[in-house]
């Protein structure tokens, strides 16, 4: 009796040993989710144009230069497919001069400089000037008229080519103009960078913010009023470069504000949709900056051809009446060390003459050696050399 009563209490505790252990629950099975492709943009709705515009194809004059700005927004000067380095950052030698040249523009007689925070963004610099030079470049002083807003409420400063010292300021208080000694508030709207079309200073193209306007936007009365001029554009946040052909007013080019290392160059025939144009490299992404040889209406913009670095490419027939049809072709290497940018174009009798914004990467931006700087072709892009923009 008592073995049997010891062999039940002997598998009552079993079983409480069994029931007490813990339940191994099995691991679930994690599907790993799809990589979710980027937001595909989509074409901004656009009002009904007006009447159509009547252009003439050839100014009865051709631009000096047909210069178009620099982006009014500054991307991270990283190469589009950074290689690592194992060079450690050095520490600065000299201080930093704490500016750069936000937008170069270049006639046959005169050039301006807006000078900005280096590596700022848009309305949001501490510090802004405009120089004016009369020597081709070789000394700078202050613009004799300074600027109509403080630096924070300033976009960009722009002009109008066929008229000497015919300024246009973009500012977080509307469109500012000067004239006469003085700048004049012609327009409320707010913009990022306007486009004088050539001999017709009534014709304003205009860029502005997309989540407050069309990213693009055109006046037919001076700015007095404006309308939508970006149908069937793609584009992903606004617009950071337009420019019309001095040559062929008809044709107006955009580059549209990146979304990650580069941007896309789009092309439009006033008063019809807007079309994405190929680029360089087998449609790779290019930088903001572009220009327009105001002799030829060749278009150039600048592309990283990894791994040999930044290139400068050019388009004899970037108004081609088939967007397929539009060609490139490479002019020079640039190297892997600085993010190129255009700034600029002019034409003479020596030929043209164009200009860069080099900005370094991989460095201290503390440092001197780290601040952007401006080079300059006489030669078409071949050869370059490094141009010092400094008020006196």
């Amino acid at each position: 009796m008592l073995h049997s009563f010891k062999f039940i209490l002997l598998t009552l505790g079993l079983f409480a040993l069994v029931a007490c252990e813990p339940q191994v629950t099995p691991f679930p099975i994690v599907t790993q989710p799809a990589l979710i492709n980027p937001v595909t943009p989509t074409a901004t709705l656009t009002l009904a144009p007006s009447a159509t515009t009547t252009t003439t194809s050839t100014p009865t004059r051709i631009a000096p230069t047909a210069t178009i700005t620099s982006t009014p927004t500054r991307i991270a000067p990283t190469a589009i497919n950074p290689t690592r380095t194992s060079t450690p950052i050095a520490r600065a030698t000299e201080p930093s001069s704490g500016w750069e040249v936000r937008t170069l523009l270049v006639t046959s007689s005169r050039m301006y400089a807006l000078m900005a925070d280096s590596r700022s963004m848009l309305f949001d610099s501490s510090k802004m000037k405009l120089l004016v030079s009369d020597d081709n470049g070789a000394t700078w002083a202050a613009f004799a008229g300074g600027l109509p807003a403080a630096p924070n409420c300033i976009a960009n400063v722009n002009l109008d080519y066929a008229t000497r010292d015919a300024l246009y300021a973009s500012t977080c208080q509307g469109l500012f103009r000067w004239g006469d000694g003085k700048w004049t508030r012609i327009s409320i709207q707010e913009t990022w960078m306007v486009a004088v079309v050539y001999g017709k200073p009534n014709q304003l193209w205009a860029t502005a913010a997309p989540n407050k306007n069309a990213p693009i936007i055109r006046s037919d009365d001076g700015g007095k009023a404006w309308r939508d001029a970006s149908t069937n554009l793609i584009h992903f946040s606004g617009i950071a470069n337009l420019g019309i052909d001095p040559r062929d007013t008809r044709t107006a080019y955009a580059i549209i504000m990146p979304k990650y290392g580069g941007s896309y160059l789009r092309r439009a025939f006033v008063d019809n949709a807007w079309d994405t144009m190929p680029t360089p490299l087998n449609n790779s992404q290019i930088d903001v900056g572009m220009t327009i040889d105001g002799a030829t209406g060749d278009l150039y913009v600048t592309a990283n051809g990894y791994p040999q670095g930044w290139q400068l490419w050019r388009t004899r027939n970037p108004n081609a009446s088939s967007i397929n049809a539009v060609t490139w072709e490479k002019i020079s290497d640039l190297g892997n060390d600085n993010w190129a940018t255009l700034l600029a174009s002019s034409t003479s009798a020596s030929g043209l003459t164009l200009f860069l914004k080099m900005t370094p990467s991989n460095c201290n931006v503390s440092d001197a050696k780290c601040d952007p700087f401006v080079q300059r072709s006489d030669d078409g892009g071949k050869a370059w050399k490094r141009m010092t923009i400094k008020e006196r």
